[in-house]
């Protein structure tokens, strides 16, 4: 076969074939995106750990979104947030030789939540009596 023909061939079939983050040159990576949006009652609850996700990132840099698998999450409550995060996220595609291929990956997402705050009338109420 010739070289161009060749070429043609495997640019063709780079946007259907999958790899394997491992067998990749480059893996793909998150560029840009929204943090996970804790549920009030997780915060509360001050839930925290790792997720790891797999999923697979297509050759423009979106996540195919059935491709979507909580493997492990610390709670079952952040399923929909990371699932929403993972969405909106723009990533780097993996690469073979300089170019971009669909590529099956994992995430790992360390979880913390954010310090529970009073309610603001509780915060009103109390600069309103300090007398400072």
């Amino acid at each position: 076969m010739s070289p161009r023909l060749a070429d043609l061939y495997e640019a063709t079939q780079r946007g259907f074939y999958l790899h394997v983050s491992a067998d990749v040159d480059e893996k793909p990576r998150r560029l840009t995106g929204p943090h996970v949006r804790y549920p009030p009652d997780l915060v509360r609850r001050q839930v925290r750990g790792r997720a790891l996700i797999a999923l697979i990132v297509d050759t423009l840099g979106q996540v195919e979104p059935n491709s979507i698998d909580m493997v492990e999450v610390p709670d079952s409550g952040l399923m929909v947030p990371l699932y929403h995060m993972i969405l909106a996220s723009t990533f780097a595609p993996g690469r073979v030789r300089g170019h971009p291929v669909r590529t099956l990956t994992q995430l790992a997402i360390d979880l913390v939540p954010g310090t529970p705050r009073a309610p603001s009338w509780r915060r009103n109420s109390r600069t309103a009596l300090s007398p400072w």
